[in-house]
């Protein structure tokens, strides 16, 4: 029997029909965990319906999503109902949904509830233990598949800001159950070794089963333990793990890990320049203030100088002679004023030009002068006094 030949387009126009046609396929109702979830600019919906064994694509168009009352999480089991579709460009089948209820949470994403839960209250994610992302990084390590697209989206950032850094790659698997493995031998490494400043863990988007490695015990203990801060760039941002939540940064994919630890070229020479600019400034402030020290300091040392003080106290001697040789000298003035004032009264009043007037002075027997008639009793001897002798005589008193 010949067989019939088909063409690639033909072959699958044929399970297409068989499929859409079929009347159990054009209306199903299938229970599952939902993982791989995205949620497109168009409104449409894209997730993946899986249990212990199968899986298999879904999407829900934007005209019934708009009827949901809920939003679909990883992990979540929902029951759906639609038709089986093929999707001729990829040769793939998916269910085509109408309606989704949800029934619960999935078996891996309980796990990663209860994971979560133990590492938290053991104080993982305490954000006292994380470590500060050096601002410049020169040497950084970077966890991922030498041989995926990650590597080369961080390269490419690397000669596109500055390609002078470093980027030393620990070669590991990012997918299956011995990931985990990998990376924590890759964070050991880099740890033993020393020689980065920063840690990039880094894996593409995928579904919850696609990223279970980055969920492991063993690797949030090795990520805690690092002395190395590390930056976690798994998945895309809807894409949540545990080791998003103990690393020391959470990056939203990995080109924006490596946008956050690899340093723009331009803005180290800017950085460089205003710190030297910062430095010249600081240090002309520092020689002006030691300048002003010094100068401050000389006054002191000439205000207190021995010498200084001598000729302060000499200067001050001098102002007190001077002001004590006018002193003196106001006084002789005074006193010459005085004297002379004394002698005009004393040649006034000298007994003598009194004498030569043609007076005549009259003493007692003891030398003093009598002034009054009634100071002279009779028979008392007195003497007189001329200009040109004395002559003394007894006082008689005249008889009336």
């Amino acid at each position: 029997m010949k067989l019939k030949k088909f063409s690639v387009t033909s072959l699958t126009n044929y399970i297409k029909l068989s499929l859409e046609s079929d009347i159990i396929l054009s209306n199903v109702n299938v229970e599952g965990e939902v993982s791989n979830l995205k949620y497109h600019s168009n409104g449409n919906i894209y997730f993946s319906l899986k249990d212990d064994t199968c899986k298999i694509n879904c999407i829900m168009f934007s005209r019934y999503v708009e009827n949901l009352d809920f939003e679909i999480k990883d992990g979540e089991n929902i029951n759906i109902v639609g038709k089986i579709s093929v999707y001729d460009r990829e040769g793939t089948y998916q269910i085509v949904c109408y309606m989704i209820e949800k029934q619960g949470i999935g078996e891996l994403y309980k796990q990663f509830e209860i994971l979560k839960k133990n590492l938290e209250q053991k104080g993982y994610f305490n954000e006292l233990h994380k470590k500060p992302i050096p601002k410049i990084c020169f040497n950084i390590g970077v966890i991922t598949s030498a041989t995926g697209a990650v590597i080369q989206d961080i390269l490419n950032v690397s000669k596109r800001k500055n390609r002078f850094v470093n980027i030393k790659v620990f070669n590991s698997l990012v997918q299956g159950n011995e990931a985990y493995k990998d990376i924590v031998q890759g964070i050991r490494y880099f740890n033993i070794e020393n020689n980065v400043d920063v840690i990039i863990i880094a894996r593409g988007g995928g579904s919850i089963e696609d990223l279970w490695a980055f969920n492991n015990e063993i690797l949030a203990e090795e990520i805690y333990k690092s002395k190395i801060p590390i930056v976690s760039g798994v998945g895309h941002e809807t894409d949540v793990t545990i080791c998003d939540f103990v690393s020391d940064l959470r990056a939203s994919t990995p080109t924006a890990a490596a946008e956050i630890c690899i340093p723009d070229f331009d803005s180290i020479i800017f950085l460089i320049d205003d710190c030297r600019n910062r430095l010249d400034k600081n240090f002309k402030n520092y020689i002006d203030v030691l300048k002003n020290k010094i100068f401050e300091s000389k006054v002191c040392i000439n205000k207190y100088s021995p010498l200084n003080i001598l000729r302060d106290k000499k200067f001050l001697i001098s102002n007190l002679f001077v002001r004590l040789n006018s002193i003196v000298k106001n006084k002789i003035m005074e006193s010459k004023n005085k004297l002379n004032d004394l002698k005009i009264n004393l040649e006034k009043n000298d007994f003598n030009q009194i004498l030569e007037k043609g007076f005549v002075l009259i003493c007692d027997e003891e030398s003093n002068f009598i002034k009054k008639a009634k100071q002279i009793k009779n028979s008392q001897e007195i003497s007189l006094i001329f200009k040109d002798g004395k002559v003394k005589g007894k006082f008689l008193k005249e008889k009336s």
